[in-house]
């Protein structure tokens, strides 16, 4: 039980304290990864943004889409460790339409959600300027982290020419 509320506190002592690394208003701030799928041999490719604790390099939030089975977007949030799970992840892009989705697991690296990457989101993702995401801790206090979506386009045309 001690390492519970150690790995608790340390959590929501990360997500108060430290500062996390943005990107400046002429950065892009998503980018285009590939690894090969050593199963079939093909290219398995995604665009994310990784946002990172400023003093220590670890991440704090990862949020990333790619194409799925169907060939059709799919996407998935990395979120950090002691948020209430039992909450849903609220999605906004600017001041549009909020969305929201599940947790769907939690690791030592974090909790993941799945997220219903859309033809309209991916649209109002392309046209935003930001991406809140909200949910509460399991103190009960709201979390907010905000993205930039600075280089989200370009990287969405990156991610279709790879398909």
């Amino acid at each position: 039980m001690r390492g519970f509320f150690m790995t608790l506190f340390s959590a929501l002592l990360l997500t108060m304290l430290f500062p996390v690394a943005g990107q400046a208003a002429d950065e892009k701030a998503w980018d285009v990864r590939c690894k090969k799928n050593e199963e079939n041999g093909k290219d398995y490719c995604e665009m994310f943004q990784m946002v990172m604790v400023k003093d220590t390099g670890q991440r704090f939030v990862e949020i990333a889409f790619f194409p799925d089975a169907d060939n059709k977007m799919g996407g998935i949030v990395v979120l950090p460790l002691g948020l209430m799970v039992a909450k849903p992840v609220v999605m906004q892009v600017d001041e549009g339409k909020k969305m929201a989705f599940n947790f769907h697991t939690c690791t030592p690296g974090g909790c993941l959600g799945r997220i219903n990457a859309t033809d309209e989101l991916m649209d109002q993702m392309r046209k935003g300027n930001k991406l809140m995401l909200a949910t509460y801790s399991q103190m009960g206090k709201e979390f907010k982290v905000q993205l930039s979506l600075n280089g989200f386009s370009a990287a969405y045309k990156e991610l279709q020419k790879k398909k």
